[in-house]
Formats: structure tokens, C-alpha cells, sequence
């Protein structure tokens, strides 16, 4: 994540590359995008140590997790991969995939206060209004969850994003999210 943001921010900066430098970038971001596709939840989940006196937890809904930031983080850089080409990348199948891993981590309660990054993607990320519902449940949930003033901010955001596009415009969240008068942590 942390990389994908300084390749967007090297995108935004008012310097002139020449075509060599994109080229290296776009093959910089796309080796980042194979990496991240080849991040094995399950193998993180399980190797994961062990400390303290409580029995751990099995690794299913720690791969969930996971999961969840893998696919965040796929559409994340794939939208900078499009801002580097110039093409839009159509990621319905991501967001659904988001969206449904997402609703698979209601009902852990403790893995669920770890999700908010990932809610806000596929928040940023989703154009039909029954996704944009399901964002709004995990958003109300998370809340309920927390008490985190952070969702609040998040779903400003959000909502800020939905009501300034129509749905047929690409997705530059990535580089409007930054605008917005002041930073935010939200992960």
C-alpha cells in the first residue's frame, strides 16, 4: 500500500518524466500488482506466531482478512497501473470479490475493527447503488463495532465521492482522496 501511494504521488507530482521513466514505472507498478497477486493468505494466517495465554485462533478468518487487504490492494494498484497507462481498468469482479469477503468478516467481531482500510476501497471502488448499501451496512457496522470517529470521516468521504460522480466517469479516487482539505490515517 505504502508503495502503491508513492507511485501515485510520483504520478501526481508537476515533474516531467521522460518516456524511459514511465516505462520503468509501469513495469515497477506491475511487478508490484504480480507480487501482491501471488501473496498467499492461508501460508500468511498460519505462520503467523504464537504469544500469550489464549489458545490461538484458527487461520480461516485471519485469511480472510488478509484477503480482504490483498484484493483492497489489487484494486488499489491497478488503478495506479491505469493513472501510469492511461486506461481505465474495469474492476467489477474485484469489487464484488471485496465486497463479499468483506460481508465474510461481519460476524468475527475482532477481526471485523481491523477493516476499515479495505471498506473504504471498496466504497471509493463501487458504482451500483446495492453495492454502495452493503458499503454503508459495513460502515454502520464497523461503527457499531468500534465507536471509531475515523468511520465517520470515511463515510464523509465516501459519500462526498458518490454524490461528486455519476457512476460513467473512470475512477480517479486515487487522486481525489487526497484532497480534501486536510490528511487522514484511515487504516
Amino acid at each position: 500500500i505504502r508503495y502503491l501511494s508513492a507511485r501515485r504521488d510520483t504520478i501526481a507530482s508537476s515533474e516531467c518524466h521522460d518516456d524511459s521513466t514511465w516505462s520503468y514505472f509501469i513495469q515497477d507498478t506491475m511487478s508490484m500488482i504480480d507480487f501482491i497477486q501471488q501473496f498467499d493468505c492461508s501460508v500468511w494466517a498460519s505462520s503467523l506466531p504464537y504469544l500469550g495465554t489464549v489458545p490461538p485462533r484458527g487461520t480461516s478468518s485471519l485469511c480472510t482478512l488478509a484477503q480482504s487487504y490483498k484484493i483492497g490492494a489489487l484494486i488499489y494498484g491497478k488503478r495506479v497501473l491505469g493513472a501510469l497507462t492511461k486506461e481505465y481498468l474495469p474492476l467489477e469482479d474485484l469489487v464484488q470479490e471485496l465486497l463479499a469477503t468483506i460481508e465474510s468478516l461481519q460476524n468475527d467481531e475482532t477481526l471485523y475493527k481491523c477493516i476499515l482500510w479495505p471498506i473504504i476501497i471498496a466504497g471509493l471502488e463501487c458504482q451500483r447503488q446495492e453495492q454502495r448499501e452493503s458499503v454503508r451496512t459495513y460502515m454502520e457496522s464497523f461503527w457499531e463495532h468500534t465507536k471509531c470517529v475515523n468511520v465517520i470521516n470515511a463515510s464523509k468521504i465516501i459519500e462526498d465521492r458518490w454524490q461528486r460522480c455519476d457512476g460513467t466517469e473512470p475512477s480517479h479516487w486515487i487522486f481525489s482522496i487526497g484532497h480534501l482539505g486536510r490528511d487522514w490515517l484511515l487504516i
